[in-house]
C-alpha cells in the first residue's frame, strides 16, 4: 500500500541538497598557491640570509686587513665606550659614529631574520583561514595579534635601516577580523586580510629590493678587496718560479673559489630581486582565488621557481668546498 510522506520529511532532502549546494559555493581556497607563496617566501629569505653570511665575512676579513696594513686605526673604529647603563657606543669622530661595515650588516640580518620569522607567521594566518580545518576563534585571535606585532616592530626596524617610504602598518588582528572569525566567516575575513595588507607587502617588498642594491655594492667592494689583495700576493711571485711555487698554485685555486662564490652571491641576490619583485603579485593572485576570479597564478609560478633556483643556490654555498676558509 502507498503510504504519502508527511509534509516535514519532503522538506529535509531539500534542506540536506541547500546544504551541500551552500558548502561547495564556499569550498574551501585551493591550498597549492598558498604553500606555493610559503615556500618562495621562505627561499627568499633563506637565500637573502646567505648573501649576508659570506658579506659579513668579507667586510670583517676587509677590515681587519686594514687595521694590520694602518689604514684603519683601532683606537677610532674597534674600541668601544660605556654610555651608561646597557649602553656602549663605537668611536666618533667629526660626529660620525664609526662602526665597521660588518657590525651594520651583522645588525641587518638580525632584523631580516626576524622579518621572515613574522612574515612566515603571516602566512600560517592566510593559510589557517584558507585551509579546511575549524579554527579557534581564540586561538586563531592569539596568533593574529603575535603576527601583528611581529611584523610591524620588525618592519620599524627595517625603515630605520633602509632609505624609503615608510612600510604600511599590518592589520591582522584586528576587532572586526576577530569577529569574522568568530561569527564563522572565515572566507570575508580571509579576504578582509589580503585587501588590507596588501600596501603592507608592496612597502616590505620595496624595502627589501633596496636593501638588495646596498648589500650587491657592499658585496662588490669586498670582492675587490679581497681579488685584488690575491692577484698582489701572486704578482709578487716571480714569473719563472710560480710553475714550480705551491704557493701560487694556491693563491690561483683561492681566486677561482673566491669567483665561484661571488658568482653564486650575485645570482642569489638576482633571484631574491626576482622573488621580492613578484610577491606583491602573488599577494593579489591569493586574493583573486579566494574570490573566485580568473587567475593564471603567473606570479605565484614564477614565485616557485625562483624559490628552487635561490634554494639550489643556498645549498651549493653551504656545500664545504664553497667556502672560502684560507685568508686572501
Amino acid at each position: 500500500m502507498y503510504h504519502k510522506l508527511p509534509k516535514s520529511r519532503k522538506i529535509i532532502p531539500l534542506l540536506v541538497a541547500g546544504v551541500v549546494i551552500f558548502l561547495a559555493g564556499c569550498a574551501a581556497p585551493d591550498p597549492h598557491p598558498f604553500q606555493q607563496y610559503a615556500t618562495a617566501t621562505k627561499a627568499a629569505g633563506d637565500g637573502l640570509d646567505q648573501v649576508l653570511v659570506q658579506n659579513i665575512s668579507w667586510s670583517r676579513d676587509e677590515y681587519i686587513n686594514r687595521v694590520l696594513d694602518g689604514s684603519v686605526k683601532l683606537g677610532q673604529t674597534a674600541i668601544l665606550t660605556w654610555e651608561g647603563p646597557y649602553t656602549v657606543t663605537f668611536p666618533v669622530m667629526d660626529g660620525v659614529t664609526n662602526q665597521p661595515t660588518f657590525y651594520k650588516l651583522q645588525d641587518v640580518r638580525v632584523t631580516l631574520l626576524n622579518l621572515n620569522e613574522a612574515t612566515e607567521k603571516y602566512i600560517n594566518v592566510l593559510a589557517s583561514l584558507a585551509g579546511s580545518d575549524l579554527v579557534n576563534p581564540s586561538t586563531f585571535d592569539a596568533m593574529a595579534k603575535d603576527t601583528d606585532a611581529s611584523l610591524n616592530s620588525i618592519t620599524k626596524q627595517l625603515d630605520a635601516k633602509v632609505p624609503g617610504n615608510t612600510i604600511q602598518v599590518f592589520s591582522v588582528g584586528s576587532a572586526e577580523i576577530a569577529r569574522l572569525v568568530i561569527e564563522k566567516r572565515r572566507h570575508e575575513a580571509l579576504v578582509k586580510i589580503l585587501k588590507d595588507n596588501q600596501a603592507g607587502i608592496d612597502g616590505y617588498c620595496q624595502k627589501c629590493l633596496s636593501l638588495l642594491l646596498i648589500l650587491d655594492k657592499s658585496l662588490a667592494k669586498d670582492y675587490s678587496a679581497k681579488a685584488d689583495a690575491l692577484e698582489e700576493r701572486f704578482s709578487n711571485i716571480p714569473q719563472e718560479k710560480r710553475l714550480d711555487d705551491p704557493n701560487a698554485r694556491a693563491i690561483v685555486e683561492q681566486l677561482l673559489q673566491l669567483n665561484s662564490n661571488y658568482l653564486a652571491l650575485v645570482q642569489s641576490l638576482n633571484s631574491a630581486k626576482k622573488v621580492y619583485e613578484a610577491l606583491p603579485k602573488g599577494h593579489h593572485e591569493l586574493l583573486l582565488s579566494v574570490e573566485k576570479q580568473p587567475t593564471d597564478f603567473e606570479a605565484i609560478k614564477g614565485l616557485y621557481e625562483e624559490g628552487q633556483h635561490l634554494k639550489s643556490i643556498y645549498d651549493q654555498l653551504n656545500q664545504p668546498t664553497a667556502t672560502t676558509g684560507k685568508k686572501g
